[in-house]
């Protein structure tokens, strides 16, 4: 009999301790839930009304492109970039939120969501994205005179849309099999840089096409002919390629909807 008892207590116990892993294991599932659609999109509306806020606070704060250093300006020119700051743009787009520009919310919703909506980090993206267009002239570089032989050789162009009404930016890379063509466009570092800037100038007549509007086409599709590419000897190419993707990752976020390689 003491024999069943004892049997009967463990068996009690282990029913118990059972029970317990169970409601630990409800609790942890419910902690690990993936947030609803609902929460998401208080998630995102938060970070997007806090972002404004921190945008707008740059701007008339004057240090949206960095700490300024005013006490090499006279009080005249102090007024003026004031001025200036305020009436930033990016892609054509008013920054100031209290503007109340219909572009201006959908522009800083790609940096929310290139950066998991991570308030601080997107406007650490927003920040170097102005101050490397402003070092780099980007704004003025759609009048540039690059070079037609990119263009007359074919190695890019900007063609129709896809069936949501993208732009479609195509580039042909064999045509880089031909080593007459392949030297002239990166024979040297300059010429190496002219092709890099002529990339960036590509991508800027797309952005030229897009609609910041909500419900408007605002993204590029990229589609790139690796057909008859060469396969040796094309060093340079591939290192101007991977600048021109780490460019378009850090300061053109959410601008391109997809690559394609045919």
């Amino acid at each position: 009999l003491k024999v069943q008892l004892e049997k009967k207590n463990q068996l009690e116990d282990h029913d118990c301790d059972q029970e317990d892993d169970d409601d630990d294991l409800e609790a942890t599932s419910l902690g690990d839930a993936a947030p609803s659609p609902a929460e998401i999109k208080l998630k995102a509306e938060k970070s997007l009304l806090e972002f404004r806020c921190k945008v707008e606070d740059a701007i008339l704060g004057n240090y949206l492109l960095g700490e300024q250093d005013h006490e090499k300006l006279a009080p005249q020119e102090i007024v003026v970039a004031r001025e200036q700051i305020r009436e930033i743009t990016l892609w054509g787009v008013p920054l100031l939120p209290s503007k109340a520009h219909k572009g201006t919310d959908v522009v800083l919703r790609k940096f929310l969501k290139a950066k998991d909506f991570k308030v601080s980090e997107a406007f650490d993206m927003l920040q170097k994205t102005l101050v490397w267009r402003r070092e780099n002239n980007v704004d003025r570089i759609i009048d540039e005179d690059l070079g037609a032989e990119f263009g007359n050789n074919n190695a890019g162009f900007l063609c129709s849309k896809d069936r949501e009404g993208r732009p479609v930016c195509y580039h042909v890379c064999g045509i880089f099999k031909d080593r007459r063509i392949y030297k002239k466009t990166f024979g040297s570092d300059n010429k190496c840089d002219k092709y890099l800037r002529w990339r960036i100038q590509l991508i800027e007549k797309a952005v030229k096409k897009l609609c910041f509007r909500e419900g408007g086409v605002s993204s590029v599709l990229q589609v790139f002919d690796l057909r008859n590419t060469p396969m040796q000897g094309t060093k340079e190419l591939n290192s101007v390629s991977k600048k021109a993707l780490i460019l378009f990752q850090n300061y053109y976020p959410e601008i391109i909807h997809k690559n394609v390689s045919l």
